[in-house]
């Protein structure tokens, strides 16, 4: 019993020891993950491990923050949907962990790393990098290295964000705070030169780039030996890098030194100096320098033969035979390519890779050389030595030698190199498995081009039809698509196609029924009141006597004068003396109630507003737009001038100078709209600043608008005046501000339904406020009448894609006009919604095909069109108006200039 207990407690005691240690099991995986970062597993079992430790343990928040920035720096990675969980876990547990050490620092830099490949964590990133960069300070001081590489990666993230001022301010405090420490001449500031040069050509200067790229290299070759092997790797890289940038100068230029480098220091027969050669030919290949590019791998080419290098010998020879066929030198292509072939043939078995592309590149050479036979028999010897992985390279072979036989004129040939291409495709589809290749129907129809060409019309149609039938069967063949979702799909495409036009035809029917319900009504208002007649008092008569006379009561009839009843008495004969007739007073005939109709007549001409245009533009060139305040004023002096009503003309009194301060006066809300949303985010480094700032402009422009209408329309109608009387507007544009907005608002929570009732509003509050001289305009309309015709106008408009909305408009014009009266006299509106919308396209016409240059003539078509639907019913009361103009400034003018608005001419 004894030795049992001992026994036990010495099992115990052994499997204690033999216990493993978690927190080396943890390590152990996170050292594998250091030697292969592109594998997740050794990461993921040290979070499995690392669980049990903690939410407060720094090694599962290492583990975390590693996780995250493998799947942010591949997303190749099959980080699964806890890509993100992990960056989200590292950040919650970032507060928790307590030391604060450099290793720390490194785990945030990484973190913030991680966080920068999201856009929405940039404002994260850069408060990380923050945490990070003053560990490092607090520990090493603020010029250390550490410091600026930190300050480096916070640039990028400023660079992320199109900040690039400020991404620039950051790289320059890196750069300035270790030129201070006097570390501007150590490898690290070259390589803080080199992110300063990436960083610059991401912002697409190039010369800032070229100049901090050469910078970093003098640095470098300053520090090391011309022999050091860095050196030229450096360079290299610097060359490949702005191949990449498109900077092909300083590209070009670091291949040539890197290949001079090499040969000084090596020889001009070492392998170094080979490898910078194909490096330089590559580039001016890339370059479509052939010229230059073929000397380049001529001299690699003796470089490797002195090297006895076949395989690099072959490759040059090959490079050489594509720059040749670039250079039109199709014999000299052949010969090297066979030289090649030769080659390729000692060095490996003929269905190598290398030499069936030689094969390619022979057929295509003899062929542009002329030499049909021998590009026929490679071509042939390409087809039968390819193997199931070079399948794809007999097809681009064949499309390639078609085209050569269709640019001489000889479609029999290319039809038959088309159809090898599609046998050769069709080969490679029932190799694969596969059940359809896309590039089959293409080839079909270049092949059923080339049979019509050939008036072969039945082949060409029946390869048309295989490859509609082909297109419209790969989808289900392939079981990516099943008949019920083609049903579905056709079943949708049929509704959005039929929906518009049902919704125009009852939509458009319905508008149609109370657009001439409105238009009823409003005829009713040119009906004048009927006249009084006051009618004539009859007096009773006495009994008449038998023989058709008044009998006075005494009985004489001398005493009472012997007068007609209506007309005299009337008879036929002797025997019809006892029957008189009594004629019945004539009818008068009602005549007709002529009301007078006065309209604006417009006498402007097109070329000469041209005229006073281009001289208004070669003027304002000349006072860098200054004058453009003048001509606009002479432009409406002279439409004015133009217009005459009832026998006297218009007059526009507005000044350029007036125009030129009220747009000096708006220039500040103005410069507010415009660069508040720049400035703000600068100053006040916020992550919901850059949206503040878009809703602070956006809101100030909501404001402006209705201000910029109101003004607009007050300045232009008090500078206009008629027979010396001024037309003048009185209302407040606060009251019209306020109206818009709530209008607005009620107009999106109703979904549009106020429309009607907001533009009506708006139209009171401008038209009864409106005077000539000491006579107000009158406007008596009521929403209630639009609403109905409006409720089919809104969709018939979108189901037509704007284009029912010219007879919305024209009906709403007719409604505002009618309602509209004046001096006694009411106006009238004649447009139609086909009249405005020819309107509208003749406009477009006129502008967009000459660039513009007919905008005179288009805005003369507009005012001479509305003079002409717009007249006034009537007899006004214009010899008793009086003057009672009021002054106005141009303000709300040039808020509506300047953002385009158009108010009037």
């Amino acid at each position: 019993m004894r030795r049992t207990i001992v026994s036990l407690v010495l099992l115990a005691s052994a499997s204690a020891q033999i216990k493993p240690d978690p927190n080396a099991q943890w390590r152990e995986q996170i050292t594998a993950a250091e030697k292969d970062p592109y594998d997740l597993q050794p990461l993921k079992a040290a979070l499995r491990i690392a669980e049990p430790f903690g939410t407060a343990d720094l090694r599962l928040f290492e583990t975390l923050v590693r996780l995250a920035a493998a799947c942010s720096d591949d997303e190749e990675q099959d980080c699964g949907p806890k890509q993100g969980g992990y960056l989200n876990r590292a950040f919650e547990m970032r507060a928790k962990v307590k030391p604060v050490d450099a290793h720390f620092a490194t785990l945030l830099v990484q973190l913030a790393s991680a966080a920068a490949s999201d856009p929405d964590r940039y404002r994260d990133a850069i408060i990380l990098y923050g945490e990070a960069r003053e560990i490092d300070e607090k520990l090493f001081g603020p010029s250390d290295q550490s410091v600026a590489d930190i300050y480096a990666a916070e640039a990028w993230v400023y660079q992320y964000q199109k900040d690039q001022s400020q991404a620039r301010r950051t790289m320059n405090y890196a750069l300035e705070i270790r030129d201070k420490a006097g570390a501007s001449q150590t490898e690290k500031y070259a390589d803080l030169l080199d992110g300063s040069a990436r960083l610059y050509g991401a912002a697409d200067d190039r010369s800032s780039s070229e100049r901090q790229f050469r910078a970093a290299l003098a640095i470098r070759e300053r520090l090391w030996k011309r022999t050091d092997p860095r050196l030229a790797a450096s360079i290299k890289a610097l060359a490949d890098e702005n191949r990449f940038q498109k900077n092909s100068g300083l590209s070009g230029e670091m291949y040539g030194r890197v290949v001079d480098l090499q040969r000084s220091v090596h020889s001009a027969k070492s392998e170094e100096y080979y490898k910078a050669l194909l490096d330089l030919a590559n580039f001016l290949k890339w370059q479509k320098q052939p010229a230059d590019a073929q000397a380049r791998f001529e001299e690699a080419l003796q470089v490797s033969r002195q090297l006895h290098n076949q395989t690099g010998a072959a490759f040059c020879l090959e490079q050489i035979a594509r720059c040749r066929i670039d250079r039109d030198q199709y014999k000299e292509a052949a010969e090297a390519a066979e030289a090649s072939l030769v080659l390729r043939k000692q060095i490996g078995p003929p269905s190598a890779r290398p030499a069936i592309v030689l094969y390619s590149l022979l057929a295509e050479a003899y062929l542009r050389a002329r030499e049909e036979k021998k590009s026929a028999a490679c071509f042939a010897t390409l087809s039968e030595k390819a193997t199931s992985d070079s399948r794809t390279l007999v097809s681009q072979t064949a499309e390639k030698l078609s085209a050569i036989y269709q640019e001489r004129g000889d479609y029999p040939h290319a039809a038959e190199k088309l159809e090898q291409e599609l046998a050769s495709l069709e080969m490679m589809s029932l190799q694969n498995g596969a059940v359809n290749n896309p590039q089959i129907p293409q080839v079909m129809l270049r092949l059923a081009q080339l049979y019509q060409t050939m008036g072969r019309t039945e082949d060409a149609n029946r390869m048309t039809f295989a490859a509609l039938r082909m297109v419209a069967s790969e989808g289900m063949k392939a079981g990516k698509i099943s008949p019920i979702r083609n049903q579905i799909l056709l079943g949708l495409a049929v509704f959005f196609v039929l929906a518009p036009l049902v919704g125009v035809v009852v939509c458009g029917f319905a508008y149609r029924v109370c657009a001439r319900r409105v238009d009823r009504k409003l005829s009713l208002l040119y009906i004048p009141p009927p006249e009084k007649v006051e009618e004539p008092v009859i007096e009773p008569l006495p009994e008449p006597s038998s023989f058709g006379f008044a009998t006075p009561p005494s009985g004489d009839i001398s005493a009472f004068p012997i007068q007609p009843v209506a007309e005299p008495l009337i008879v036929s004969s002797l025997e019809e003396r006892s029957v008189l007739t009594v004629a019945p007073p004539p009818v008068q005939e009602l005549q007709p109630l002529i009301v007078p109709v006065f309209r604006v007549l417009l006498l402007a001409e097109g070329d000469v507003l041209f005229a006073i245009r281009v001289l208004n533009l070669l003027l304002s060139l000349l006072t860098l737009g200054t004058y453009s305040f003048w001509g606009k004023a002479k432009v409406r002096r002279y439409v004015c001038g133009q217009a005459e009503f009832d026998g006297d003309r218009f007059a526009f009194h507005g000044t350029g100078k007036e125009l030129l301060l009220g747009w000096l006066r708006a220039l500040p809300v103005l410069a507010f709209i415009f660069l508040f949303p720049n400035i703000l985010p600068l100053v006040w480094q916020h992550k919901y600043s850059a949206a503040i700032a878009q809703l602070s402009a956006a809101a100030a422009f909501l404001l402006l608008w209705p201000i910029a209408r109101v003004g607009a329309y007050r300045y232009r109608l008090n500078r206009m005046s008629w027979r010396g009387i001024r037309f003048s507007y009185r209302a407040s544009a606060l009251r019209f501000l306020g109206a818009s907005l709530a209008g607005g608002f009620l107009s999106l929570l109703t979904l549009g339904f106020y429309v009607p009732f907001l533009q009506v509003r708006l139209r009171r509050l401008l038209f009864g406020q409106t005077y000539f001289g000491d006579r107000v305009f009158e406007f008596s309309g009521r929403a209630g009448d639009l609403l109905p015709a409006w409720l089919f106008a809104f969709p018939v408009s979108i189901c037509s894609l704007g284009i029912g909305w010219a007879w919305w408009s024209a009906l709403r014009h007719r409604y505002y006009w009618a309602n509209t009266t004046c001096a006694g006299a009411r106006f009238r509106c004649t447009v139609s919604g086909r009249k405005l919308l020819w309107l509208w396209v003749g406009n477009f016409l006129i502008i967009v095909p000459t660039l513009g240059l007919g905008i005179s003539w288009a805005m003369l078509r507009t005012l001479r069109f509305w003079t002409e639907h717009i007249e006034l019913v009537g007899q006004p009361e214009l010899n008793f108006v009086r003057q009672d103009a009021r002054a106005s400034s141009a303000l709300g003018e040039s808020f509506a200039d300047f953002l385009g608005f158009d108010f009037g001419f």
